[in-house]
């Protein structure tokens, strides 16, 4: 890009600002002639070589090779030259406090791509819970996964999904940092019981990850290719449909630490929009034969609880439900399941496109009974695939009984229905909540 190409795409942007018409992600791929900046990685051959003279870190040396080593392991099918390339003369800073006045003042570390550096930032890592050698390395693995998926030429900087143009004009930074901590999480981080930063961006991440597939969203991330992710995604969505998705999942990013209800509003349309995209993609591989039917139940129950909030998967005997702000996932019975699934195709909206109501907590009943049917054994992470434990029975204080010729979770020593309890729940819990306010 030249400086004459320079100067009209910031006009452009000035453009916007005054007509408010688009949302700033889409000023790259409205303006732009290239459309969306393609990836400007130089492509090497991912290999095992000695990085052993490129460690210069002191104390963090053993950090890296830790991190090297899972890069390795877990996600050999990327492309790491973005990881060599600025290893070598990547700088690693400590400092106690933020003193940018355009860094949030809370914020526990950044890599800034121009400088190829990484700054850590003592006091705020100090605050966060759990032992502070394990959130120190939390914090540095995650701005590594930043230097690792980062290239810039020129004044481009592509930085895993996000855009960024003259250091200024920046696109999808809130997707990129839900990706970036949920590898984090799932691969790197020693924190596992901690939700980590950037909760509703994770599960968004996690969404369309599950629309993409995982090894192909990596692979995009680590190829730092945003065009090629709307592509795949277009296999699935109109374009425009993209576009306002991923300018909600931006609006939600905007709003994280500043306004909470405009941070989880925004959060809960984007799960929407990604829930309604996998039903039509599931309703069309149901029709074709690809899929069963009862698979094409479970996949819109899971979508059900995705709008929610929850995650909803599937083991050989048993079923785990797991919380974006939890990071605990909890077993529940083939029985229980049975339950809410007879239940939740009774029910209109296992029939329609789902709307941002539906997501409200006042109409998440099923999610609700998910957690009373299930027994409290947690385990770490947000993949259950491998759940393999025997059947496991109704919570303790309830029973399996048979109600109309259908089969029912009750209270020991009450007949009345699980689901009937729950809303006397609901109702003292907004009492309680009124009195307190």
């Amino acid at each position: 890009m030249d400086n004459r190409e320079y100067i009209e795409l910031i006009g452009s942007y000035l453009l916007h600002k005054v007509t408010d018409r688009i949302h700033p992600f889409m000023v790259i791929n409205k303006y732009s002639p290239y459309g969306y900046i393609k990836s400007i990685s130089s492509e090497v051959k991912n290999r095992e070589f000695d990085i052993t003279p490129l460690l210069h870190f002191g104390k963090f040396d053993d950090s890296i090779l830790r991190f090297y080593n899972i890069l390795q392991e877990k996600l050999s099918h990327c492309n790491q030259s973005g990881f060599y390339n600025n290893l070598e003369n990547v700088r690693i800073r400590e400092k106690q406090k933020v003193s940018n006045i355009k860094v949030d003042l809370k914020t526990s570390g950044d890599y800034c791509s121009l400088k190829n550096r990484i700054n850590l930032y003592l006091k705020n890592i100090a605050l966060r819970k759990g032992n502070y050698n394990d959130q120190l390395e939390d914090v540095l693995s995650h701005e590594l996964l930043h230097m690792a998926t980062s290239y810039t030429k020129g004044k481009i900087t592509l930085s895993g999904f996000s855009q960024i143009i003259g250091g200024k004009i920046s696109a999808c930074c809130g997707l990129n940092e839900g990706y970036t901590e949920l590898l984090n999480k799932r691969y790197f981080s020693k924190c596992k019981k901690d939700r980590g930063s950037y909760p509703e961006q994770q599960f968004i991440a996690l969404g369309i990850e599950e629309i993409v597939g995982r090894e192909k969203m990596e692979s995009l991330y680590f190829d730092a290719d945003l065009e090629g992710l709307v592509k795949e995604l277009s296999q699935y969505a109109s374009i425009e449909e993209i576009h306002e998705l991923l300018g909600t999942i931006e609006d939600c990013h905007q709003n994280d630490g500043k306004n909470d209800f405009d941070y989880k509003e925004k959060a809960a349309i984007a799960r929407v929009m990604i829930a309604n995209i996998k039903n039509r993609n599931d309703e069309k591989l149901y029709n074709e034969g690809k899929i069963t039917e009862e698979d094409y139940n479970f996949r819109r129950f899971r979508s059900y609880c995705y709008i929610h909030g929850y995650g909803f998967f599937k083991g050989e005997d048993d079923y785990g439900i797991i919380n974006r702000y939890d990071v605990r996932a909890a077993k529940m019975s083939s029985d229980a399941y049975r339950i809410v699934m007879n239940k939740f195709l009774k029910s209109d909206v296992a029939k329609r496109d789902f709307t941002v109501a539906d997501s409200n907590n006042e109409n998440g009943d099923l999610v609700d009974l998910c957690y009373c049917l299930h027994v409290v054994q947690f385990r770490d992470g947000y993949d259950l695939s491998d759940i393999t434990d025997a059947e496991i029975l109704p919570p303790k204080g309830y029973k399996l009984v048979t109600k109309n010729d259908e089969e029912v979770i009750v209270q020991n020593g009450n007949n009345d229905e699980l689901d009937i309890m729950l809303k006397e729940k609901k109702a003292d819990s907004s009492i309680n909540t009124g009195k307190n306010k």
